[in-house]
């Protein structure tokens, strides 16, 4: 199965309109092209559900400063919900005035539903392949919590050896990559050699996070990846997390498997799903509480 070994793999037939990737591409680059003031007036700083821009130089991954800008999307709670009770995670998205760019909240989130199809389908053949019932995971991912990025690493010259971000695993389920033409994923072999996953028109990338290792207690890897800038053009992605409940618990889902997990504490006991990928954005954003 392609979520043993190298864990990433590319997928067609997913039923995602070129068009609609392409667009999508487009406003992600004609965001990024706004004055530094109109991006940085929806920053994720004054989200307390770390929804919105981020900063140039913001973030720090391997201990190196990422060399990226981005946004981030997620759902939004229903008239109905108390959104305290269920996370800090839920809130309202920030998008840019509609007047800068027309259309753009409409697209991402039309994006957003139709990949939730996707991942949706996705989960039912990683069940089969571990030879559960196909709808194994659906009460998991009802509802489920997406989010989608929109990433921007600007050229640099090859000399400065810069990376847009380096090498981690994601920490959630699975990750659909929309990537542009331009190139510079590379993920690690089980033997330590880094490869390049190039751009194929019309394909998804795929890959496994450290949920899924924590699940199939290390039968299933995380994949090791990082984000190499071009000397020369700007690269756009839009990354699909998709995730489970935010009140679910991670546990292995057959206390009989064999293999270990070599993913690092809390993965390898029962952990709040909720909870886990909250610390993971204040250790990232450095907001603990409140707005910053």
């Amino acid at each position: 199965m392609a979520c043993q070994g190298l864990s990433c793999f590319y997928i067609t037939g997913h039923g995602i309109e070129k068009s609609l990737m392409e667009n999508l591409l487009k406003c992600g680059n004609n965001f990024f092209n706004l004055p530094k003031d109109v991006k940085t007036s929806i920053s994720l700083k004054k989200s307390q559900a770390y929804r919105g821009y981020i900063l140039q130089g913001s973030e720090v991954t391997a201990n190196r400063i990422d060399n990226k800008e981005g946004i981030y999307f997620g759902p939004e709670p229903t008239d109905d919900q108390d959104v305290a009770a269920i996370s800090p995670m839920m809130g309202a998205n920030q998008f840019p005035d509609e007047k800068a760019l027309p259309g753009f909240k409409a697209l991402v989130e039309t994006y957003m539903e139709r990949m939730s199809v996707v991942g949706h389908a996705i989960m039912k053949g990683l069940a089969l392949s571990l030879e559960l019932t196909e709808d194994f995971f659906h009460d998991i991912f009802n509802p489920a919590f997406p989010l989608l990025a929109l990433w921007h690493y600007p050229p640099v010259p090859a000399v400065l050896d810069s990376w847009g971000v380096g090498p981690h695993t994601d920490y959630g389920v699975l990750t659909l990559l929309m990537q542009d033409d331009v190139g510079g994923l590379q993920i690690e072999t089980e033997s330590g050699k880094w490869i390049d996953v190039p751009p194929i028109p019309g394909t998804l990338v795929v890959n496994i996070g450290d949920v899924v290792e924590a699940w199939t207690k290390g039968k299933f890897h995380a994949t090791m990846h990082r984000v190499k800038n071009s000397p020369s053009k700007h690269r756009i992605s839009a990354p699909f997390f998709f995730q489970p409940r935010l009140d679910c618990e991670i546990r292995p889902i057959n206390d009989g498997t064999s293999a270990e997990s070599g993913v690092n504490f809390p993965l390898n006991k029962p952990f709040a799903f909720g909870e886990y990928v909250l610390k993971k954005f204040q250790k990232s954003y450095g907001i603990s509480k409140g707005i910053s």
